[in-house]
């Protein structure tokens, strides 16, 4: 006999299990996947745009007051609304939701034994989820946040209101790159309107330049230094993420070092092709 969703909590009920249960297709309570925004984090996702929106305005308003090199401008606007773009598409995506099994006989078991399975020669333990009762795939984690088990999970994003796994990482991959170039191209833009306030040519190791620019154009030259700050701070973080493409880890792997050896890591070539080979989700 079919076990419809209902029959299920209502069976729950009766025994008395209790679990963090959601709909499928649905996070949280937030609305259906595909709207925006949507998820746990709505607020830290909003601060995200009013942040990133702030220093797009602002780098435009110096660029063309203070400086004639028009082409950053240009290039930082393309960029900007490719970001603005990708963080819809990456809080809009399901990360890659594992949805239970109803018509399994042990769905409504609150807790089996964990159990062994082979991955590239290695063991790897599989465990029971008593919150989505399924047995959690090799790389499958249990979002607390969201509520849901996410296939490869990589970690939760509350800046983009969403799990990053198997079906928005490469989405992931080239927001991180795109923020990396914004960043860069708003610092060069900063240093021709730098060079612009200054009487004499602008040199980012001439101690005497910052003197000045810091005495006569105090809020610019903070904008410079927190723009510098975060032109690094990405492209360190697209350099990690690069390195864990192609050690092919994730991100929860890393910091949890759960095997002596990572039995995911096919050779360099082979863990670029398994990440080519995740979906793009680009336009849907």
């Amino acid at each position: 006999m079919d076990l419809k969703e209902s029959d299920s909590r209502e069976l729950d009920d009766e025994i008395g299990l209790s679990y963090d249960y959601h709909p499928i297709g649905t996070s949280l309570n937030e609305g259906p996947v595909g709207k925006f925004p949507h998820g746990p984090d709505k607020n830290s996702l909003i601060a995200t745009l009013v942040i990133s929106s702030f220093q797009y305005l602002t780098f435009n308003i110096l660029e063309l007051r203070y400086s004639y090199a028009r082409r950053h401008v240009l290039i930082s606007s393309i960029l900007f609304f490719i970001k603005i773009y990708l963080i819809t598409r990456i809080n809009k995506a399901d990360p890659g939701t594992v949805t239970p099994d109803l018509h399994r006989k042990d769905y409504l078991n609150e807790a089996l034994p964990a159990r062994l399975t082979t991955v590239n020669g290695y063991n790897v333990l599989q465990k029971w989820c008593c919150n989505c009762r399924v047995y959690k795939e090799p790389r499958t984690k249990h979002c607390y946040t969201c509520k849901r088990c996410v296939n490869r999970f990589d970690h939760h994003c509350p800046w983009l209101s969403n799990c990053i796994g198997y079906n928005n990482y490469k989405l992931f991959l080239l927001f991180v790159t795109c923020e990396m170039l914004v960043q860069h191209c708003f610092v060069f833009g900063l240093i021709s309107v730098l060079d612009d306030l200054y009487d004499d040519k602008f040199n980012i190791f001439n101690i005497n330049a910052y003197r000045y620019i810091l005495d006569k154009h105090f809020f610019v030259f903070m904008f410079f230094i927190l723009t510098v700050a975060s032109a690094l701070f990405f492209t360190v973080y697209n350099v990690f993420n690069k390195y864990l493409m192609l050690t092919n880890q994730t991100t929860y792997e890393y910091l949890n070092k759960q095997h002596a050896v990572n039995p995911y890591n096919i050779g360099l070539l082979n863990n670029v092709m398994e990440f080519v080979k995740l979906p793009t989700n680009f336009w849907k």
